[in-house]
């Protein structure tokens, strides 16, 4: 049986503990029922991780289709999209663009006549 301490102290940056020696609740002493867990934690910011949301990949291609991609998010899609992905969400975005465009020139057609 496995046990977390309810007032563990977070682990740094670099994934170790601190070392608190007050003797209160946050105190490191030895209990063989917490585990710590050392290795390192998930990359808070979103463009650390390393791949692309399906979020991220539509955002860039929508951008990229109207011609404002930023420098910064262009070498992020090159550095960790996947050619592949962003092929599949061009033509998904196309086909969407295509279709409202038919849409809206039916819609126009009819009530011009």
């Amino acid at each position: 049986q496995i046990g977390l301490h309810a007032f563990a102290p977070l682990p740094d940056t670099d994934g170790h503990l601190p070392n608190n020696s007050t003797g209160g609740p946050m105190s490191e002493k030895s209990d063989p029922n917490c585990v710590h867990d050392d290795s390192a934690a998930p990359p808070s910011n979103v463009d650390e991780q390393d791949n692309l949301t399906l979020g991220q990949m539509f955002g860039s291609a929508l951008a990229a289709m109207v011609g404002v991609q930023s420098k910064q998010r262009r070498e992020r899609d090159f550095s960790r999209g996947r050619a592949s992905h962003f092929i599949v969400v061009g033509l998904v975005v196309t086909t969407i663009f295509v279709l409202t465009m038919a849409a809206v020139v039916t819609l126009v057609m009819s009530v011009a006549t």
